[in-house]
């Protein structure tokens, strides 16, 4: 989890820094008012519509969306669940888990 966390503020930082120095969103006055990561990946896409090639990944904005999808399974699934319905097993959870860390970490660096 903890990779995935870190991922994620990698992901996140990086967006909000390049997003605010090419004029797409503003700097708030407070760090905690930016928006949040669908809305950065909007953001990005809208700036960027075309796919970018990078990592061996063809469209990187899709991928990095996807992996939001992921990464949000990872965090919150485990954990959620409807009442009277269980959990999801604990092996499938550290195999989502595990993929979410994985594909963090590449995306993380392209």
């Amino acid at each position: 989890m903890d990779k995935i966390r870190l991922h994620y503020q990698i992901k996140t930082d990086r967006l909000i820094n390049y997003l605010v120095f090419v004029g797409e969103i503003k700097q708030p006055t407070e760090v905690y008012k930016y928006p949040n990561f669908y809305e950065l990946i909007q953001s990005w896409k809208k700036l960027h519509p075309m796919p970018i090639s990078a990592m061996g990944r063809s469209n990187l904005q899709e991928a990095v969306d996807q992996w939001r999808i992921l990464r949000n399974k990872a965090i919150h699934g485990m954990v959620k669940s409807h009442p009277g319905s269980p959990t999801e097993a604990v092996d499938d959870f550290l195999a989502v888990a595990e993929s979410a860390a994985s594909e963090g970490e590449i995306l993380a660096r392209a």
